[in-house]
């Protein structure tokens, strides 16, 4: 096995992309007054992020509420699901037409 830095990597291991790092190293300086999730909440869109099963959509999502589940969709799908208070699968619904 090679060594951090080293140009061989693990086989199965991924990188992580710049949109990853600058995520990570902008949680790592909000403010320890503020809630990481409620940052996440507010924030997460302008990084294309989603809520996966937000709270008031189990009925839709067949899962309970979990804070600490997001999914990337991209920052227009995610910014527009916010807009529109939906979750994934209502989101999905509505680009089919549904």
């Amino acid at each position: 096995m090679k060594t951090r830095g080293s140009p061989f990597r693990r086989r199965g291991t991924a990188s992580i992309t710049p949109a990853l790092r600058s995520i990570s190293t902008t949680l790592k300086t909000i403010s320890a007054r503020r809630k990481p999730t409620t940052w996440l909440q507010e924030h997460a869109a302008e990084y294309g992020f989603v809520e996966r099963y937000p709270k008031g959509k189990e009925s839709i999502t067949g899962i309970d509420y979990e804070p600490w589940h997001y999914r990337y969709v991209g920052k227009e799908h995610a910014q527009r699901m916010n807009e529109l208070n939906m979750c994934l699968e209502e989101y999905v619904a509505f680009l089919k037409g549904n």
